[in-house]
C-alpha cells in the first residue's frame, strides 16, 4: 500500500510542475520561466499573474476588459512602457490631488535631475 501512495504522490508532482511552466510560457513570461527552472514556485506565481498583451494567452483567453488591463500594465507592443503617476508633496497639492503625471523628460520616478 505504501508503494501505491508513493507512486501517486510522485505522479502528482510530475504532473504539477509542467502545467504552470507551460502556462507561464503561453503568457509570454519567459524570464519567469527561466527562473522557474531553478525555483519552481516562480512558475505558479507567473501562471497566476496577468499575461503580456501580445502573448498567446492574452489573445485567446482575455475579453476586452482584461486585454485593456494587460495593455495598460505592459504597454502596447513595440512602444515604451507607460509611466506611472508620482505622488505630489503635501505642500504643493492642488485641490486635493494626490497624484500628477511625470514631467516630460523626467526619469522613471518623475523627479528632476538635481534630486
Amino acid at each position: 500500500m505504501d508503494t501505491v501512495v508513493a507512486i501517486l504522490v510522485l505522479a502528482l508532482l510530475v504532473m504539477a510542475l509542467p502545467v504552470p511552466a507551460v502556462i507561464t510560457c503561453l503568457k509570454g513570461k519567459y524570464g519567469m520561466f527561466a527562473l522557474g527552472l531553478f525555483v519552481h514556485p516562480c512558475w505558479w506565481f507567473a501562471a497566476c499573474r496577468l499575461a503580456r498583451p501580445n502573448s498567446f494567452w492574452a489573445r485567446h483567453y482575455y475579453d476586452e476588459e482584461k486585454f485593456a488591463w494587460a495593455r495598460h500594465r505592459y504597454g502596447e507592443p513595440g512602444l515604451p512602457r507607460p509611466t506611472f503617476p508620482v505622488p505630489v508633496p503635501l505642500a504643493t497639492r492642488e485641490s486635493g490631488r494626490r497624484w500628477r503625471a511625470p514631467e516630460a523628460g523626467a526619469g522613471r520616478g518623475g523627479h528632476g535631475e538635481g534630486t
